[in-house]
């Protein structure tokens, strides 16, 4: 199940004609990096000042001021996207794969710089990787097997026959004369890709991938390849009819090449740590570019690299990265994004948070996460949870046993010595003096609790021993609290003198609402729930195929967030959940919500994602258009497959209160699927998507209602 909440600006235009004031809410929003710190696999200028860069979750961003700043845009669909390029300054062309798909390709088209973009083509297992425009009447767009041309400025394209391949990159020298490369696959073209010539045995082995192709003459070819044993570089100056493979140009310890891009004899190759290395020569010797690479943790993942001429250079990469050069490498200008890995989060109040991760990162904020500034913690080990028992006073706990505090709000940190050099995982006080950390070795299983009662002045060891891999306290008091394991969880009722093991829950994070409700969920598709305070735990449901590392709960209302950005949500006590429209993939680590509508979560790359409604997105419209009743509108599409949106309206309520409104699915026996939605509303019109993934072809109903309305309509799931 999938909910979300959000109507095009221009679709509630074309439908409400009289609309003259929209505010728009969105589920989750960037607060850290902004404006995202999506991964972007490409970056493209048309000149030194108009720039989009495209990536993960859609995300598609622009900038008309050197990169400067940037505006993310909007897309019409959920998409890794995976190259960008342009026609002119209004037209651009982006490719990528529609993720609900799998790998189906796709292409997005933009007639106005990027304020609008439509899909042109979405075409079945094309999983499409590079695009390239020599002309306005030439482009070209590569992927699984596929080479498709237009000649309409990319208004339409047509499959143009190439034979097998795997292609990821492609590049144009003029309209006619070309080469696409990828998995063990190399073809160039002489006739506009009327034509697509095998050059067999130039990549030499099986998996060995071209990252990056470049045509810098009529009858001169470079690629960079990524080898299993070696990269290389391959390179003719004939169109193909010699090629001569560099080996050993560089030595990366099994880095990954991720692109690479020649203008004349100057090029570049990215890595995947943030490694760049720079020719002169035409690919003949190649440097490391030392001047980037930038000390730990802020080893960059680069994806992307884009020459505007051999002096402006732009690279784009993992958090959301771009970076600069004018100079033609010598110096780079860090210009949006971050790549340091956050994995814990928590708020004091309203106002003051803190969030911790790799490298000793420490960020805090005073004003609601409107703004995150970084402190200097003075260690370099990350720091995997972090603690605040005040405003004050906070720990945080890492690798090798590392335990720091601050007494004066996070200006200052200091070393304790906690007894252990496991890598602790979660650190949890009940008051100023009495605290608990837990982790593990992650390899093999070797786990430990300490506990201090004086501060963290001392620390001493509860319990350790093989197959305790600790990954979350929660205590509800000095005394009785709860360790969870991916395996098992322990309980103890006299502070830690005694922690009792007790089979069945497990997971990755543990949460308790009160004294007697607590939930544990992460490491399988289980969420197991307690209501006798952890005495016995039982399953409350499952099916959710997804590592969750971070969870919260007040009262029924529950957050869960995890791999590949997504965010679970209940209403209901954890019986049903709806997954909140992503907006990122990043890994997400850790959760905090002040209430049931505030909340913040932590995760890869620096991510701080926060919400004011509690996970809920919708555009509401001002009282005087509002409609008098309520509105259920048909879902669409129908049929579907697997998504689906259903469209209602909620009127204004005259007494002053919200309106308590419910969205429930049920199939032709009458069977609860899933409860969209059990929420106070206010007045606004609203659209919730719906995932079936996990149901099988046929009719389903789907139910509004409130304390005096109700409707229901028939859906029909088709796959």
């Amino acid at each position: 199940m999938k909910i979300k909440l959000i109507i095009p600006i221009i679709m509630l235009l074309l439908l409400l004609p009289e609309i003259n004031d929209l505010r728009a809410q969105t589920s989750f929003f960037w607060q850290h990096p902004l404006p995202t710190g999506n991964d972007l696999e490409a970056v493209k200028f048309i000149n030194q000042q108009t720039g989009i860069a495209v990536g993960a979750a859609g995300t598609i961003m622009k900038t008309t001021n050197g990169g400067m700043n940037w505006e993310v845009q909007p897309s019409p669909i959920y998409a890794y996207l995976w190259d960008v390029t342009y026609v002119d300054l209004n037209i651009w062309i982006i490719v990528g794969v529609d993720v609900s798909s799998g790998n189906n390709g796709i292409i997005l088209r933009t007639t106005n710089g990027g304020t609008n973009w439509s899909i042109v083509l979405n075409q079945s297992d094309a999983n499409y990787k590079g695009v390239d425009f020599p002309s306005p009447n030439a482009g070209y767009v590569v992927g699984a097997g596929t080479v498709h041309k237009s000649t309409d400025q990319g208004a339409t394209w047509v499959l143009q026959p190439t034979g097998l391949g795997n292609f990821y990159t492609v590049d144009f020298y003029d309209d006619v004369i070309g080469a696409a490369a990828g998995m063990n696959s190399l073809r160039i073209t002489t006739n506009g890709g009327v034509n697509w010539i095998a050059q067999n045995g130039v990549i030499e082995f099986m998996f060995d991938l071209c990252a990056g192709i470049s045509c810098t003459g009529p009858s001169t070819i470079l690629g960079g390849v990524d080898a299993a044993v070696s990269d290389y570089i391959i390179k003719t100056t004939n169109g193909g009819l010699n090629w001569i493979n560099y080996h050993n140009f560089l030595s990366l310890n099994g880095e990954l090449m991720r692109d690479m891009e020649m203008v004349n004899n100057t090029g570049f190759i990215t890595y995947n740590n943030g490694r760049i290395h720079r020719t002169t020569s035409g690919g003949l010797n190649w440097t490391l570019d030392a001047n980037f690479m930038l000390s730990y943790p802020r080893g960059s993942l680069l994806l992307s690299v884009n020459m505007l001429d051999e002096n402006i250079i732009y690279l784009a990469g993992g958090g959301g990265a771009v970076i600069k050069s004018s100079n033609s490498g010598l110096n780079w200008n860090y210009l949006t994004g971050y790549q340091t890995d956050l994995t814990g989060i928590q708020f004091l109040n309203v106002n003051t948070g803190f969030a911790s991760g790799d490298g000793g990162t420490i960020f805090k904020t005073t004003n609601s996460g409107n703004n995150w500034i970084e402190l200097q913690s003075g260690y370099l080990k990350n720091l995997n949870s972090l603690y605040f028992a005040d405003i004050n006073t906070g720990f945080a706990a890492g690798d090798s046993g590392l335990v720091i505090k601050t007494s004066n709000g996070g200006l200052n940190w200091v070393s304790q010595i906690s007894g252990t050099n496991k890598n602790l995982l979660s650190v949890f006080f009940t008051n100023s003096n009495t605290g608990y950390a837990t982790g593990g070795e992650r390899n093999n299983g070797q786990g430990v609790i300490i506990k201090t009662t004086n501060g963290g002045d001392n620390w001493f060891t509860q319990l350790s021993g093989s197959s305790m891999n600790f990954t979350s306290l929660f205590f509800h008091n000095s005394d009785s609290g709860f360790a969870v394991t991916n395996s098992n969880l322990y309980k103890t009722t006299n502070g830690g003198v005694n922690w009792n093991a007790i089979a069945g829950p497990e997971g990755y994070d543990i949460h308790f609402t009160n004294n007697l409700t607590g939930y544990a969920m992460g490491s399988n598709p289980n969420v197991y729930k307690t209501t006798n305070g952890g005495n016995n735990w039982f399953i409350v449901s499952t099916g959710y195929n997804n590592a969750y590392f971070g969870i919260q709960f007040f009262g029924d209302f529950g957050i869960a967030a995890g791999n590949l950005g997504r965010i679970l949500k209940t209403t209901n006590g954890g019986v049903n959940w709806t997954e909140i429209p992503r907006i990122t993939e990043n890994q997400l680590r850790s959760v905090h919500f002040i209430d049931a509508n505030t909340g913040y979560i932590a995760g890869y790359h620096g991510a701080i994602l926060k919400t004011t409604n509690g996970g809920l997105s919708f555009l509401q419209a001002n009282n005087e258009i509002i409609h008098k009743s309520y509105l259920l509108h048909q879902n669409y599409p129908n049929p579907f497959n697997p998504t689906t949106k259903i469209k209602f309206e909620v009127p204004i309520n005259h007494a002053g209160r919200l309106s308590n409104v419910k969205l429930i699915v049920f199939d032709m026996q009458g069977k609860e699927i899933a409860k969209l939605l059990d929420e106070e509303l206010s007045a606004g019109v609203y659209e919730v998507s719906f995932d079936g993934s996990l149901l099988s072809s046929g009719v389903y109903f789907y139910k509004i209602e409130t304390d005096n309305f109700s409707e229901t309509k028939k859906m029909i799931l088709v796959k």
